[in-house]
């Protein structure tokens, strides 16, 4: 990502907060992965389409870190989730996603990992962050809330996906 004076502005590839280290995912996170990922309360509110444990890690191994960095959640030196983040550079915004093993579910470490991921994007440069969940999904809308988030019901108009189409609701963040 280009800032206005033609530097480019990256997120950082290790975050830590007083918990977690988040972290780029390894090919060696597999059995953390496996341990979570294929578990049906997990998948509950994720779309068919959610790529399998192995697709999910070979695709955050490889991915595009300037355009959808995606960190590892570590706790206790153990991956108990990751956080994603689609960067669209033209526009400065961003959308954000996290995942957390359900062993690991209202424990604040969706919160914590979102707060130090946003803290850094807002610090290169963006100036928005949005998010989106099952409408059904009370943990997430009331992280997202937690997080200063407030609900954005406008159409998109970028390729973004409709919350109506997906029965998801859709939470927005500024730069202040």
């Amino acid at each position: 990502m280009s800032g206005d004076g033609g530097e480019v502005l990256s997120m950082p590839q290790i975050l830590a907060t007083e918990r977690l280290i988040l972290r780029q995912f390894r090919r060696e996170d597999a059995p953390d992965v496996n341990s979570f990922a294929d578990d049906p309360d997990y998948r509950r509110y994720l779309g068919e389409d959610h790529p399998s444990a192995a697709d999910f890690l070979a695709n955050n191994v490889d991915g595009d870190w300037h355009r959808a960095p995606s960190w590892a959640i570590e706790l206790d030196g153990r991956v108990v989730g990751g956080v994603f983040l689609g960067i669209d550079a033209a526009s400065r915004r961003a959308e954000l996603a996290c995942l957390i093993a359900p062993a690991h579910w209202r424990e604040g470490l969706a919160l914590e990992a979102c707060r130090v991921v946003v803290d850094s994007a807002f610090a290169i440069g963006l100036t928005q962050v949005w998010a989106r969940a099952d409408a059904d999904n009370a943990a997430s809308i009331g992280a997202m809330k937690r997080l200063g988030m407030h609900r954005d019901d406008a159409p998109t108009t970028d390729g973004e996906v409709e919350p109506a189409e997906k029965n998801s609701v859709r939470y927005v963040l500024f730069r202040t």
